[in-house]
């Protein structure tokens, strides 16, 4: 696989708007999605005022916000998956909710793309069996507040 381009992010809770800020600053098209549309929007308006006060204090342009924004798309329907080249779930620590969003994924995503749980908890190896190929889930923890972190 060639190197990632487009990376979508399940859950735009507190952590999952971190990841997909970060991915989007790195240069990654990022699809954001939550149970809801309002929920992603919410999502996205953290991010929105995350980048907003980094360039306030001087630490981004207004260039660079506008286009770290650019590459963050909200989307409603799973199936807008179909092109990323890794999947992060991050909703809430509840394991059947996370094998199932493990599950629908891997209907979704092509054979090659890899499936990211950020759990903190959570064996990588129990969500993993809930996947048909148990190899393309890989464990992902990003630390709070994400983009504040050093990767």
């Amino acid at each position: 696989m060639s190197a990632f381009r487009t990376l979508g992010v399940i859950g735009a809770g507190q952590m999952g708007a971190g990841i997909a800020q970060v991915a989007a600053a790195c240069g990654l098209n990022t699809l954001l999605k939550d149970s809801t549309y309002d929920a992603a929007l919410a999502g996205l308006a953290r991010i929105q005022k995350q980048l907003q006060r980094a360039v306030e204090k001087g630490r981004m342009s207004e260039d660079t916000r506008i286009e770290t924004l650019n590459r963050i798309h909200v989307c409603t329907d799973l199936e807008e998956f179909k092109a990323v080249d890794i999947a992060i779930e991050a909703v809430p620590e509840d394991e059947a909710l996370k094998k199932q969003v493990l599950k629908q994924l891997e209907q979704v995503l092509r054979r090659r793309a890899i499936i990211a749980s950020n759990t903190s908890s959570i064996s990588i190896t129990r969500l993993g069996s809930a996947a048909q190929f148990p190899s393309r889930v890989v464990g992902m923890h990003f630390m709070q507040p994400v983009p504040l972190m050093q990767l």
